[in-house]
């Protein structure tokens, strides 16, 4: 709790979504802008997560979607960012079809016991300047 409070706290374009069935949370993704000014330039999306349950009803690409409009409106944005576990091939294919595209693949990025996981680094560009 405390890292995801660090993240979004105090910083006017960091924000989290979520998506609802009645009164429970079923979904969730955040983002925030880079800190550093020189980074400023950069968003990044993480966190993007739903239930198994609530999945293949369009709620995770409805969150993108608000997510990618409301940081489309951040002035100076230029990229935004994500990391997506290299097994979530339905969220690999979301991610593309929003128009993120690789550019990296992290070998071993996340290791659950002896298991290791590669990652894939995606980026949207909204803007070039």
């Amino acid at each position: 709790m405390d890292a995801v409070a660090a993240r979004i706290s105090n910083q006017k374009y960091n924000f989290v979504s979520g998506a609802f069935d009645g009164k429970l949370l079923v979904g969730t993704a955040g983002f925030f802008r880079g800190r550093n000014i020189k980074e400023h330039h950069k968003g990044n999306i993480w966190g993007v997560y739903v239930k198994a349950e609530a999945r293949r009803q369009g709620i995770a690409r409805a969150m993108m979607r608000l997510l990618l409009d409301r940081a489309n409106q951040i002035e100076g944005m230029e990229q935004i960012m994500l990391s997506v576990a290299a097994t979530q091939t339905a969220a690999v294919k979301l991610y593309r079809s929003l128009g993120f595209e690789t550019y990296g693949h992290e070998k071993r990025a996340l290791k659950m016991g002896d298991r290791y996981i590669d990652e894939e680094h995606m980026v949207l560009m909204v803007r070039t300047s």
